[in-house]
This record gives C-alpha cells, structure tokens and sequence, in this order.
C-alpha cells in the first residue's frame, strides 16, 4: 500500500542519514570501485590527504606517501580490486601524518578506506612501531653473539639464563 510505502521510504531515508553521520564523525575518505577497471567513487574529506589538490592525487599514492608504503598500497589496492584480497596497512607521509588504510570486497565492490590517526591510536601505533624495531634490533644482537668465538649468555631479572651462544654451548659440552 501507499502508506507502507511512504513508512519504507522514510525508514529508508533515516538509515541513510545515520550512515551519513557515522561517515562524518570521524574524518576519512572511502574509495569504491565497482569495477576493477573503472573510475572509483571517492566519498569524504579528501583534502585530509590531498590539502585541496585535485582527488585524482588521492590515487596517486606516490604523490603523498613514502616510496615503501605507496608500493605496499599500489600491490594491496591491485589485488583488492583484482582479487578481493583485503588489507590493512598503517603508512606515513613524508610530514609524519600516519594513516590507517583498510581495504576489503563488500557486495561485488572493492572498499578502501583511509582515516588519519590521531590521539591514542596514533600513540599506540607508534609505541608498537618501537616495540618492533626493538625486537628486530634485539634479534640482531643476539645473531652476533650466536657467531662469537667466545662464550656469551644472557639473563632474566630472576637470574635465569634466556640466551647461550654456540661457543658457550662448546664450552660447557652441551647438545
């Protein structure tokens, strides 16, 4: 009937001015390709990355990102939009703004969506980022005492041995 079609439309009308303020809370920018091959539609505050350019930058993920992580976005949106393999990289541009990039399939159509971090996520990245390197560095170290001539370990804070190199094990005529 008219009337549960006119209650439709306005249900209709109401979700669709809810998703539009939950897009407009928090600042991001969704691209939609609905086909691979074709031009996206570009939803959101692009001068977030763009700073007033044109949106065709936006795309050009060379123009603002760094060389590493504009590869990585250029392999993970081809494949997306290819595949439908989804992503989820953290990148940096050259003015140390940091970006959370997700890119997934949804109802035949490849979504990438882009939001700045800021406040405690940012803080959080940043702190993981260290943790890693650390452990990287870390790793390292520990792969140049294995190779020592000489005997080397490691201790906990409980006094526990956590590392013995290869000359240490010969030392000590362990297997």
């Amino acid at each position: 009937s008219d009337l549960e079609w006119m209650m439709r439309q306005e249900t209709l009308r109401a979700e669709r001015d809810r998703a539009a303020l939950l897009l407009a809370a928090d600042p991001q920018i969704i691209i939609i390709w609905s086909d691979p091959r074709g031009e996206p539609t570009i939803t959101g505050d692009a001068t977030l990355i763009t700073g007033g350019q044109p949106r065709v930058r936006l795309l050009n993920f060379d123009s603002w990102l760094s060389p590493s992580d504009a590869a990585a976005m250029d392999k993970a949106v081809t494949a997306l939009k290819e595949t439908g393999e989804p992503f989820h990289h953290t990148v940096r541009t050259p003015t140390d703004t940091v970006f959370d990039c997700e890119g997934r399939a949804m109802a035949g159509q490849a979504v990438l969506r882009i939001r700045e971090m800021t406040g405690v996520a940012r803080e959080a990245h940043e702190r993981m980022t260290a943790l890693d390197l650390a452990e990287r560095e870390t790793q390292a170290l520990l792969s140049i005492l294995d190779a020592l001539p000489t005997p080397a370990w490691r201790r906990d804070r409980r006094g526990q041995i956590v590392f013995v190199n290869r000359a240490y094990l010969a030392a000590v005529e362990a297997e």
